[in-house]
């Protein structure tokens, strides 16, 4: 069975830019119990049976060499795959900073390796030391499918309407 291309999927391959475990596993490392539940929810929509996967206090591991495989061929690819604006693309985004952000007193600092970066400047997203320059526009394009942004107030976008 060959797995399409989707915005979950994309969000999944996003999701592991900070994974550091074993090549034939897939999880999340995070406090925030809601970002758990939609990296279970989307594993169970991809098929992988609830028992594959192991859910700790700070992490979920899931142990599945196939759909491991497609994320990391997804993540590889993401330069010529993501080169354009998209609902994949910035679920691919969200994934990336769901799994990888912090917000500090200078702005949300996000874990990034050299692909990624390359990635956010390709699509218009300034980078410098892991620190996104053009925050608003960045907010008002990834907050419809990221839960980490929709959960942050910035100041300065209150009465935007987008």
């Amino acid at each position: 069975m060959k797995i399409r291309l989707t915005k979950d999927l994309c969000y999944l391959a996003g999701t592991q830019a900070c994974w550091k475990g074993e090549a034939s596993s897939i999880g999340i490392c995070t406090s925030n119990a809601e970002l758990q539940q939609r990296f279970i929810s989307l594993l169970i929509g991809l098929g992988v049976k609830p028992e594959k996967i192991k859910v700790s206090k700070s992490c979920t591991i899931c142990y599945n060499s196939r759909l491991a495989k497609r994320l990391a061929k997804i993540r590889q690819r993401s330069l010529k795959i993501f080169s354009r604006i998209s609902d994949k693309s910035l679920s691919y985004i969200a994934g990336i900073v769901d799994a990888c952000a912090k917000q500090t007193k200078q702005g949300i600092s996000i874990r990034l390796d050299r692909q990624s970066t390359l990635l956010l400047e390709l699509l218009g997203f300034h980078t410098r030391d892991g620190y996104v320059l053009n925050l608003g526009d960045f907010i008002m394009l990834i907050k419809p499918y990221s839960l980490f942004l929709s959960s942050i107030r910035t100041p300065g976008n209150e009465r935007d309407p987008r």
